[in-house]
């Protein structure tokens, strides 16, 4: 109930006519007027005597949802809250709730359909919302697995993203089966820094590896190698080493050092931790 209802309403129980509720509060009849037809509201001072004047309290004055009532065989009006017995809904809360349950019964129907078409692990993939210059923050896509007779077969999905994970894999770091990045780690890894089974590029870890420096078994490099079977400008194997400045360890004892000096020595460029790291390796 609106506070111009509730003023005129109390003014009828007390018979009071415009002029005299004006003259009683120290108006004029026009802002009365304008009070109860609700163009227009009063300040507090002139509330706070109109409380007085009917014994009402401010708040049950100013306050919609409390309703102006009669106590039956007295002429003093009161007011009251009013409870609404049903729940109010709202439709934004309704449309979120459908939302969910439409998600729910989406994702239900599409694992049935997953488990039914084959007896294996499904794919999988997952790509941030953050994303850097148009590009996942993190992107991981691997494919699901099908059997063709007794051998496994994979159909191949490529993962982009700054951190890429995937069974084809395309990032700053990047793992996967094939992985391309700054930082490669995989079965063929090519990167800045690739480790792998097969590895190329500027530092290059693996079985078989191709880079400016290469470490591992059969490794190819530009300015040193070392492993096992090696081919560098600066090359040190265990078994091989073929290049314009070579070390054949075969089962002599070097150190570390040594062997670091070596590299050093027609490598002045190469980083100490990596000589150091290369020295270990082959020892």
């Amino acid at each position: 109930m609106r506070f111009c209802d509730k003023l005129l309403s109390l003014r009828k129980m007390k018979r009071y006519s415009q002029e005299q509720l004006a003259d009683l509060l120290g108006i004029s009849r026009q802002s009365v007027s304008k009070w109860e037809s609700g163009q227009a509201m009063p300040e507090l001072g002139k509330i706070i005597q109109i409380s007085n004047l009917f014994s009402v309290p401010v708040d049950d004055l100013v306050r919609d949802e409390r309703e102006l009532v009669r106590e039956s065989g007295q002429d003093i009006a009161f007011v009251k809250p009013t409870y609404s017995q049903e729940p109010v809904l709202k439709m934004e809360n309704v449309a979120s709730e459908e939302e969910i349950r439409k998600n729910i019964l989406e994702m239900k129907d599409t694992i049935q359909q997953i488990s039914k078409s084959v007896n294996a692990p499904a794919g999988f993939e997952y790509k941030s919302r953050v994303s850097i210059f148009g590009i996942p923050l993190v992107h991981i896509h691997f494919g699901k697995l099908f059997h063709v007779g007794v051998f496994p077969y994979n159909n191949a999905c490529v993962a982009k993203g700054i951190f890429a994970a995937g069974d084809l894999a395309v990032g700053v770091v990047s793992f996967g089966a094939a992985s391309f990045g700054i930082i490669s780690l995989g079965g063929a890894a090519i990167g800045l820094l690739s480790v792998g089974i097969v590895a190329v590029g500027g530092l290059a870890l693996g079985f078989s590896s191709i880079g400016i420096y290469a470490i591992g078994c059969a490794a190819m490099g530009i300015h040193a190698a070392v492993g096992i079977s090696v081919s560098a400008r600066t090359a040190v194997g265990t078994d091989e080493a073929k290049g314009l400045y070579q070390m054949l360890l075969g089962h002599e004892n070097r150190s570390i050092s040594m062997v670091q000096d070596f590299l050093l020595s027609h490598n002045p460029q190469m980083p100490r931790w990596l000589s150091w790291f290369m020295a270990w390796f082959v020892r």
